[in-house]
């Protein structure tokens, strides 16, 4: 089934892990993955989606999620984005302040019904969901050619010209950035 796979980063969050755990134990840790979630939460209800239909992983720092239009990718990463401004607003110190680097590819995946609850995932649309968010700059939402042309001109406008991006080795994408 042709999904668009969105893939998003909390940027810094190693480092702000440590200092929690250093300075306090690892339920802080575990504080911080919360508000991560919380930050995906609040995207998926700004678009009026379920969180079970639509989350397929979370990964500490982050979450994999598969939506079935590129616009509800790009509308989700734009709430979450408009969170952590929010968030960001009246932070002064850098280690408060919340951005996430995103990735989205649109393409063939399967879904596998997991028995205790969610999804196992496969496809290589994954892998350039991930490279994507792995060469994004923080704030960024970096999306394939597949999902750029599967967007309305509406929101087309709103992404830079196509560029080359590095993978893993020698892998290299087209992408483009939202503006």
């Amino acid at each position: 089934m042709k999904k668009t796979i969105l893939e998003l980063d909390l940027v810094g969050y190693s480092e702000r892990a440590s200092i929690l755990e250093q300075n306090s134990d690892s339920e802080a840790v575990a504080q911080l993955n919360a508000q991560i979630q919380g930050f995906i939460n609040r995207g998926l209800q700004a678009m009026q989606l379920n969180r079970d239909d639509v989350l397929i992983k979370t990964t500490g720092d982050g979450a994999i999620l598969a939506f079935d239009q590129p616009e509800h990718a790009h509308r989700f990463a734009t709430h979450v984005h408009t969170a952590t401004q929010e968030h960001n607003a009246h932070k002064t110190v850098p280690s408060a302040m919340r951005v996430f680097r995103m990735g989205a590819a649109t393409g063939d995946v399967t879904l596998l019904q997991q028995p205790n609850g969610g999804y196992d995932i496969a496809g290589t649309t994954i892998a350039r969901a991930v490279r994507l968010e792995a060469a994004g700059q923080p704030g960024d939402l970096l999306i394939d050619p597949e999902t750029y042309n599967l967007l309305p001109p509406s929101i087309q406008i709103s992404y830079r010209d196509e560029e080359t991006v590095r993978g893993k080795g020698s892998e290299q994408f087209q992408a483009r950035g939202a503006a």
